[in-house]
């Protein structure tokens, strides 16, 4: 039994970076992110304290100086959040509006009757 196209975050991100939504760093971040998840969710016996953990954050670009991996962590991916919030999805909303207007621009209907009232 096969998987659809994007049952996986793996390929989520990966298609949101194919569609220029998010930078490389985001994308390198957000696999970061997916495997220490997925480490720490599959393995009952793991936690921050790993050596497999500890080696994932060494790859997490912003400098960990307490040591506490569980609060850089935690703090990395509220910043990723907070990090696509800001900047993928505005882009990802200009884009369906601009492509919703050649649309319908190409179908020939008067100018003058815009479909789109304001810049919302």
């Amino acid at each position: 039994v096969g998987s659809a196209p994007l049952s996986s975050f793996s390929a989520k991100i990966d298609l949101a970076r194919a569609l220029h939504l998010i930078r490389d760093e985001e994308h390198r971040g957000l696999h970061i992110i997916r495997k220490i998840r997925n480490e720490l969710a599959h393995n009952p016996d793991c936690d921050f304290g790993d050596q497999k953990i500890r080696g994932l954050m060494k790859n997490v670009p912003v400098a960990n100086e307490s040591g506490d991996n569980r609060h850089h962590f935690q703090w990395y991916a509220a910043s990723m959040v907070t990090i696509i919030e800001f900047d993928a999805i505005p882009s990802a909303n200009g884009r369906v509006r601009e492509e919703s207007y050649n649309d319908w621009y190409r179908r020939g209907k008067d100018t003058a009757d815009a479909p789109f009232e304001t810049d919302e």
